[in-house]
């Protein structure tokens, strides 16, 4: 297990206990429930453009319980009122599946 993972899973268990949940939900299962995810941000266009904004953001799941799959989602913000990312940054983000 390198730093990273080390790393990552301190914020995971802390963010766990903060939400009390158990588990974090997997990327891309079809449920119409609110699901916990956590992953690090990143620019889902990034060749195109290379700056965050609401149309590029997306997560990369770091979620090993996963089976070690890497995923990655675009996230919806356009109803949220405010945000600040930078790329890279651990996150749990609270939302349903389209």
């Amino acid at each position: 297990m390198t730093s990273l993972d080390k790393h990552f899973e301190v914020i995971q268990n802390v963010m766990k206990q903060q939400l009390n949940i158990d588990n974090f939900d997997e990327f891309g299962l079809p449920v119409q429930d609110v699901v916990h995810l956590i992953g690090r941000i990143i620019n889902i266009n990034s060749i195109e453009d290379p700056k965050l904004n609401e149309t590029n953001i997306g997560l990369l799941n770091l979620n090993e319980e996963n089976g070690g799959n890497v995923q990655k989602i675009k996230l919806q913000l356009s109803e949220v009122g405010s945000f600040s990312f930078f790329e890279g940054e651990i996150v749990v983000v609270e939302g349903t599946h389209d």
